[in-house]
């Protein structure tokens, strides 16, 4: 096999590097989701675009010196959580190569990738008069959880240095991600794009000049404008400047109106008890195991009150409803700790690379602008749990069918571990 060492070295030897990723996400999410819309509600309110009065009234409401300063506080706890764990290097550990069986595996999910490009053929760049994406549609919720499962398994292949299997991953995440723009699913594109800008920042042997960073810096204006082109495409519209503006600004705007309804709405607690956070746990065990589910998860309701006209849900209210203002503080700070985890085991094998990558690449985006049950399954369920189970299990199999007669006890045994 050849050795994957370089990349994973690579990241040993600048870990200052990780932690620059972490934090720019982050840093990214805030300023995108939570400033922005306060900064330049005035803009969007002249231009008359669409929920524009909304908007404004709550910005115009909120007292804003308070909210910069809690924005700023949480920041600063989040940092200082992630700050908390020393950054370590480890020892990489080799990765065998995926075979035949993995692929068999990866064949059911393309059988159905097709299947639902089928089913959502009438859908795709028909504009927002197509596809609905506030109602539930198995197809349209199994192409966007494919592509967050085929970017781990991309990210994977190419930090062990598989390079046939990460082009086979590769065209099929692209392909995915074209008919998923199509359906005005870019949400789900984003963390793609991110993740292997990710890696090729993790790739460079000099953070300041090089040419994969001045490529990087090419690559973002060039990625954002054809997203934007696409949604002018989608709505039919001319291209112009105030088109762009509002393909640009709209995402951050309908999410904010969960941000500003929720605080004028309701009395903010200083601690909260995390009850729709357990609910969305809870709403990953299958309904096969527990039929009764969604009736038991529907008394866990937080009791607060927000708007969200188009579905998006602002992290705003997913923090302060579960832990209240002060409680929210102390939550950054265990973020900050989870990702100082990840980031520091990233450097073990590829697969927690793939794991620290996929994970971070939701957070500028959809970690605040997704309901938790939305964001978990992301994160937990497509982006560790069933890349994981795809690549565990297609091993253990090629070691039962390669194993001599008498270990085959043995290999069938080790299914079990």
């Amino acid at each position: 096999m050849t050795n994957p060492k370089p990349f994973i070295y690579n990241c040993n030897s600048h870990p200052r590097k990780r932690n620059i990723l972490v934090i720019s996400a982050m840093a990214l999410g805030i300023i995108y989701y939570l400033i922005l819309p306060v900064i330049l509600s005035d803009y969007y309110y002249s231009k008359n675009f669409p929920l524009a009065k909304l908007i404004s009234g709550y910005a115009d409401q909120l007292d804003k010196t308070s909210y910069f300063t809690i924005l700023a506080l949480y920041f600063i706890f989040f940092i200082l959580g992630f700050t908390s764990l020393r950054t370590k290097r480890h020892a990489y550990t080799h990765t065998k190569n995926s075979g035949i069986v993995f692929y068999a595996l990866i064949s059911l999910l393309v059988i159905f990738q097709l299947y639902s490009y089928y089913a959502l053929r009438s859908y795709s760049f028909k504009g927002y008069a197509g596809i609905n994406w506030n109602e539930t549609n198995s197809a349209k919720s199994f192409l966007s959880g494919l592509n967050i499962i085929y970017t781990t398994l991309a990210v994977f292949f190419y930090t062990s240095n598989q390079m046939k299997n990460f082009r086979i991953i590769l065209l099929l995440l692209l392909a995915n991600s074209v008919f998923l723009l199509g359906l005005g699913g870019r949400m789900f594109v984003l963390p793609a794009v991110l993740a292997f800008l990710y890696i090729a920042f993790l790739s460079t042997r000099n953070i300041i000049l090089s040419k994969k960073m001045i490529l990087i810096f090419m690559a973002v204006p060039a990625i954002a404008s054809t997203i934007l082109l696409i949604g002018l495409l989608r709505q039919g519209d001319d291209i112009n400047s105030d088109g762009l503006s509002f393909i640009l600004l709209a995402e951050v705007f309908f999410t904010w109106i969960g941000a500003g309804s929720f605080i004028q709405y309701n009395s903010l607690p200083y601690f909260a008890f995390p009850k729709e956070l357990i609910a969305s746990f809870l709403a990953m065990i299958p309904s096969v195991i527990w039929p009764s589910k969604l009736e038991f998860i529907s008394k866990f309701s937080s009791g607060f009150y927000y708007d969200n006209p188009v579905g998006a849900t602002s992290i705003v209210y997913v923090m302060l409803a579960n832990f209240g203002v002060v409680g929210s503080a102390f939550a950054c700070f265990i973020l900050g700790t989870i990702l100082k985890f990840l980031s520091n085991g990233s450097t073990k094998n590829a697969l927690r690379m793939s794991y620290f990558i996929s994970i971070l690449s939701l957070m500028p985006f959809m970690f605040f602008r997704s309901n938790s049950t939305l964001f978990l399954n992301c994160a937990l369920s497509q982006a560790v749990i069933i890349p994981s189970a795809l690549l565990i299990i297609s091993n253990k199999i090629e070691n039962l069918l390669k194993a001599p007669k008498g270990r085959s006890l043995r290999a069938l045994r080790s299914l079990d571990h």
